[in-house]
């Protein structure tokens, strides 16, 4: 479950058929619920307006409740769909449009499947991790006002490891990026986990060893504090269905430590 800034939209996915009418699909789909108009809507509708044929999770919305990001598996959610992998799309909620966003660099679709999908505030940075033909991981940013995508991940360290690298969050102003960072070695096994930090302002990062709180989450998600100063990590949250509308969200665990580009080390609220 996530909401907008000022808690009036809210966006989750359930596979629970009676949440709208003609719910038939059989998979998970995005809803998005407005508290001001006590209004429920599902969002991953198909090219015109069929149902999605495949599950669709993991969704985002900005500060605005403008914009809603998520993954699919769905392959009629638009209409050039044809790579069969879990993909990036957006959904503008006041013009009930929606496109994909994951792509490559060229602008072209993908042939390996996106994951964690990532918003800024103002919903014009999408982040995802996606793997290529090789399953190592490389972080993309898709700015959605000139609709271009760029890597922002390392592909190797300075010992020539290549770099696993997945989970991507944002902060609210959209200033930092981080995500985690795993070494492979020649077999492929993952060693030394990081936590990846960008300053996209001034294209520098800091590394920091992943701290031993993050091991004991089982799908950690990055938040950043409002004011930038705060990293937290928290487990993929429980959606605990409390009406016939909306979830309630219960997180099984998380941490936070301090961003390391910032000097305040006071704890914020």
């Amino acid at each position: 479950i996530q909401s907008s800034a000022d808690g009036t939209r809210i966006v989750f996915n359930s596979d629970a058929p009676d949440l709208v009418p003609n719910d038939t699909n059989g998979v998970s789909d995005i809803f998005l619920y407005d508290t001001l108009l006590d209004q429920l809507r599902r969002l991953n509708h198909g090219t015109e307006g069929k149902q999605s044929n495949g599950p669709s999770y993991s969704p985002r919305i900005d500060g605005l409740g403008q914009t809603v990001v998520f993954i699919s598996e769905a392959d009629n959610l638009v209409s050039d769909d044809t790579n069969a992998v879990a993909d990036v799309f957006l959904y503008l909620a006041d013009y009930r449009s929606i496109e994909r966003v994951s792509q490559d660099l060229e602008g072209y679709q993908t042939i390996t499947a996106a994951q964690h999908p990532a918003l800024d505030e103002a919903g014009s940075i999408v982040l995802y991790d996606r793997a290529d033909v090789l399953g190592q991981r490389e972080i993309c940013s898709y700015d959605t006002f000139t609709q271009r995508t760029e890597q922002l991940s390392l592909e190797q360290n300075l010992y020539g490891d290549l770099l696993d690298n997945h989970r991507p969050g944002i902060s609210v102003n959209g200033r930092y990026v981080v995500y985690l960072e795993q070494a492979r070695d020649s077999q492929g096994n993952p060693f030394d986990c990081a936590v990846h930090v960008l300053d996209r302002n001034i294209q520098d990062f800091v590394r920091q060893i992943c701290p031993e709180e993050l091991y004991g989450l089982t799908d950690p998600v990055p938040v950043f504090s409002p004011d930038g100063l705060w990293i937290e990590w928290r487990d993929t949250p429980i959606v605990l269905k409390v009406s016939s509308k909306v979830g309630a969200e219960a997180d099984m665990s998380s941490f936070r430590f301090p961003n390391p580009f910032t000097k305040n080390t006071t704890e914020s609220p």
